[in-house]
């Protein structure tokens, strides 16, 4: 699968990234099909058809409820196939649910137009015009609609998901998804004596497999030779390597000589970038782990610091969903702390530690994966750059006798810093002080004070 994935890249190389993301379920009333087969479709749009703003996606992209009495068919199959949940307080029980939010993040935020976040991924119009479909007795509105396109919607009678692509960091997920193995199914052998039978001992202990599983559907597909996956253009695969079969990282126009001596600093960055392009945000993170732990590199520090961006894109993206929090931005030091414990965590299970290699930077702090009181992550969740420049505006226009009052503030927090009695927030007090759009001059990590 791995490989399948980088072929895929290879084909962005040659015709640019996928526009569109296309997910159909087969009904389970259609004729003659048993379970629940289902493909997912990367479409390539030729440039000059390619979605190029807000408009031209709303044409392709619904995610709104179409009115009843205009378009009674197209309501019926939206009814029927799109509409998600119930799920959150509508129905605590949903199978989605996952430490009491649901995982696919519904119901979507109300929005009157379309638009793209700063990862890359979309967010549909989804205006709260009043109009609803009901499922299990439940009224639902636009928050609860899967993005959709009307004429497939209509012509196949399914469930078909069209999602919208643009960025980098979205073409990976969406490549290692469709890519992400066979089905995997845990078994567990026991046995248990007849009853009134105490003669026979039975093992507590419980025999478990990981076993790959093979529904009924995939099993006539291939024995009738069917191809499970299918890619145009095709893609061939060259394969070089030293003679032990290592993987060798050069440029058009090297000469074997430079090609068999390269081994510095730069390969190892070189090698990383390249992976990044279709490896995913796990992978390279273990990447750069392995490569510590084999003490190849010369400077690790060196290609940390040249790499650190590359490995770890997907740190923003998750710790949304383990907060809840959309609207959450972290500075890149913040990124860069939480990066360097992903890495600490993978080299402590193989017995080692960041500490071990004395001029790689160990991470400090709290970290925000490991906050879950939502007042601090209240707290926590402001736009500094915006409020420091606000903090740098509202202190020059400070009279002398405020500002003595706040140099004076500022000396004792310094001194005090470490010590343990109340909580205070700097930004509240300085709001109370000097107005709301106060901003302190410390970083994130002093911002809040235990004094």
């Amino acid at each position: 699968m791995s490989e399948n994935c980088k072929d895929a890249f290879g084909i962005c190389c040659w015709a640019g990234y996928p526009s569109l993301f296309i997910t159909i379920t087969y009904d389970p009333r259609w004729p003659e099909k048993r379970g629940l087969p289902h493909a997912h479709i990367l479409l390539f749009v030729h440039p000059e058809d390619k979605p190029s703003n807000a408009n031209d996606i709303d044409r392709i992209i619904s995610a709104a409820i179409p009115d009843e009495k205009e378009d009674p068919t197209l309501f019926a199959a939206l009814e029927t196939y799109m509409k998600y949940g119930p799920c959150e307080q509508a129905n605590l029980n949903s199978p989605c649910m996952k430490g009491g939010k649901c995982s696919k993040r519904f119901p979507k935020k109300f929005t009157t137009r379309t638009r793209i976040d700063e990862e890359g991924f979309l967010h549909y119009r989804r205006r709260d015009d009043g109009r609803t479909v009901k499922k299990k007795s439940i009224e639902l509105g636009n928050c609860y609609v899967v993005p959709y396109n009307a004429k497939l919607l209509l012509k196949y009678q399914a469930h078909i998901n069209v999602e919208y692509t643009c960025q980098t960091s979205a073409i990976k997920y969406l490549f290692n998804y469709v890519h992400k193995g066979n089905d995997r199914v845990t078994v567990v052998f026991s046995h248990s004596a007849p009853d009134g039978d105490k003669s026979r001992t039975t093992d507590e202990i419980q025999k478990y497999y990981d076993c790959r599983y093979v529904s009924v559907c995939e099993v006539a597909w291939r024995i009738f030779g069917f191809e499970i996956q299918y890619r145009y253009p095709p893609v061939q695969r060259l394969s070089v390597h030293l003679p032990k079969e290592k993987t060798v990282i050069f440029k058009d126009g090297d000469s074997i000589e430079d090609v068999l001596k390269k081994d510095d600093d730069n390969e190892y960055i070189d090698g990383i970038k390249e992976a990044s392009f279709w490896g995913s945000a796990h992978y390279i993170k273990r990447l750069f782990a392995n490569l510590l732990l084999s003490n190849s590199m010369p400077r690790p520090e060196f290609v940390w610091e040249s790499c650190w961006k590359l490995l770890f894109d997907d740190i923003l993206h998750h710790q949304k969903g383990v907060t809840s929090r959309q609207d959450m931005t972290m500075s890149d030091e913040e990124i860069k702390n939480n990066a360097l414990t992903e890495v600490e965590k993978i080299l402590h299970g193989n017995g080692k530690s960041l500490r071990d290699y004395a001029i790689m930077p160990f991470p400090s702090g709290v970290l925000l994966s490991e906050v879950h009181n939502k007042l601090i992550l209240d707290k926590l969740s402001y736009d500094r750059a915006s409020l420091t420049e606000f903090h740098k505006k509202y202190l020059s226009c400070l009279t002398v006798e405020q500002n003595n009052f706040y140099d004076e503030i500022m000396q004792l927090l310094r001194r005090i810093k470490g010590a343990s009695s109340f909580y205070i927030d700097l930004v509240e007090l300085g709001r109370l002080l000097f107005g709301k759009r106060y901003q302190h001059p410390f970083d994130r990590k002093e911002k809040l004070y235990l004094i």
